[in-house]
């Protein structure tokens, strides 16, 4: 008899196990920002940077974000080394590939525990990130405007922190 339920025990704990797995990190919101003006240009960006009103004056106008491509695809960094994330390119386009210009955007970071990213006080240095300890996290950079058939378009890139 208790070859039965452990074998299901067994299968059990291995399905779970797999489903862990498989979930995605949990992403917390550390920034908004708008892509640039102009084809070759900063993004601005800071903790709360746009409003729902503009959302909705950019929607109703039918501005609508297809993809949003992001440069560099990884950013390197070493244990207390900073980065500011004015630097990099973030830009949003539509449908038909044309670049959308001042489309406001959010910046995410997959939690960790403990932290390898520091966040400390951005407003204050300059929206920079910093590197704690070394591994790997995600940045994801979210339209904050749908596409023509309702997703929104996300860019994720990789922070690596070395010693």
């Amino acid at each position: 008899m208790r070859s039965p339920r452990l074998a299901l025990l067994v299968v059990l704990s291995g399905a779970i196990l797999a489903s862990a797995a498989r979930q995605e990190p949990r992403f917390s919101r550390i920034a908004e920002g708008f892509t640039p003006l102009e084809e070759i240009g900063k993004i601005e960006i800071s903790y709360r940077s746009f409003t729902a009103a503009q959302l909705l004056e950019l929607y109703t106008a039918g501005v609508r974000v297809a993809t949003i491509e992001v440069t560099p695809p990884i950013i390197k960094l070493k244990v207390g080394q900073k980065c500011s994330l004015a630097n990099i390119a973030v830009l949003a386009r539509d449908a038909e590939g044309q670049r959308l210009a001042h489309i406001p955007f959010s910046v995410e970071l997959a939690d960790t525990d403990p932290p390898i990213i520091g966040l400390e006080d951005m407003e204050v240095n300059g929206n920079q990130i910093e590197g704690l300890a070394e591994g790997t996290r995600k940045l994801r950079f979210m339209a904050a405007l749908p596409g023509e058939d309702g997703p929104i378009a996300t860019a994720t890139i990789d922070v690596v922190v070395s010693n």
